[in-house]
C-alpha cells in the first residue's frame, strides 16, 4: 500500500529519531555504532531495488537470550511483512547449501533470516550470494539451470559467531550485550512487553520514518 511509504506531513529528523530509538529501546546493543547499524538494516530492504547489492547483517551477542531473533524475527519482519520473519537453518554441507540458495532465489524471497548460526562460520556459496546481482544453478529435480535475480536482504544471528575472512569483508555486525545479568531471558523492565505487537502496532510509522529518513538524506 503506498500510504505506508509515504513520509508523515512535516516530519523532520527529530521526530524520526525519536521514534527509531523508541521502536528499539527494549534491545541491550552495545554500542551506539550497534544500535545505528540495526537501523542501516531496516533501512535495506527498501533501498536495495536501488542500490544493488548488500552486505549481511550479523546480530551477535556473548550470550544466548538477549533479544537477536527476536530484533530480526519482530522489529525487521513486521515492519516489512506485517508478521514475523521466519528463521532458517543454513545447511551444513556446502552441495546442500546450493540447492537450498536457488530454491529461496526460485520463492521469490526479498528477506532472509539465518539463525543460530555456528561459532565458526565459513561458505564459499553464501559470500558469492552476498556479491552477486545474479545466480545461476541447476533446480532440484531438473536439469535446468535458470540465472535467477538475486534480491535478498539477509539478515543472520549466532552467539559468538566468527566468520571467515571472505564473509567478514561482507559483514556488517549488529552486537548486542546485555552486562551484568547472567540470564538475559529473565528480564522483566521492558518498555513495550511485546516487540512484536508493538513493531506491528507501529509499522505504519517506521515504514514512514523510515522514508522521511531517505527522503530528509
Amino acid at each position: 500500500c503506498a500510504a505506508y511509504w509515504q513520509p508523515f506531513e512535516g516530519m523532520d529528523p527529530e521526530a524520526i529519531r525519536a521514534h527509531m530509538l523508541d521502536l528499539v529501546r527494549d534491545f541491550p546493543f552495545e554500542d551506539d555504532a550497534s544500535r545505528d547499524n540495526f537501523f542501516g538494516l531496516l533501512l535495506t530492504p527498501m533501498l536495495r531495488p536501488l542500490v544493488g547489492k548488500v552486505p549481511l547483517h550479523l546480530v551477535t551477542s556473548p550470550q544466548a537470550g538477549t533479544g537477536k531473533s527476536r530484533l530480526i524475527e519482530d522489529t525487521l519482519g513486521c515492519t516489512y511483512r506485517g508478521k514475523p520473519l521466519p528463521s532458517n537453518a543454513l545447511p551444513e554441507r556446502q552441495e546442500e547449501r546450493e540447492k537450498w540458495m536457488i530454491a529461496l532465489l526460485l520463492s521469490g524471497a526479498t528477506l532472509l533470516h539465518l539463525d543460530n548460526l555456528p561459532p565458526d562460520l565459513d561458505s564459499c556459496g553464501l559470500s558469492s550470494l552476498l556479491t552477486s546481482d545474479e545466480q545461476q544453478g541447476r533446480v532440484l529435480g531438473t536439469s535446468a539451470m535458470p540465472e535467477l535475480a538475486n534480491t535478498l536482504t539477509i539478515a543472520a544471528s549466532g552467539n559468538n559467531t566468527h566468520l571467515s575472512s571472505e564473509l567478514t569483508r561482507r559483514t556488517i555486525v549488529v552486537r548486542l550485550n546485555w552486562r551484568g545479568q547472567c540470564r538475559p531471558e529473565d528480564r522483566s523492565d521492558f518498555a513495550h512487553p511485546s516487540t512484536r505487537d508493538y513493531a506491528l502496532a507501529q509499522r505504519r510509522r517506521t515504514l514512514a520514518c523510515l522514508a522521511g529518513a531517505v527522503a530528509v538524506w
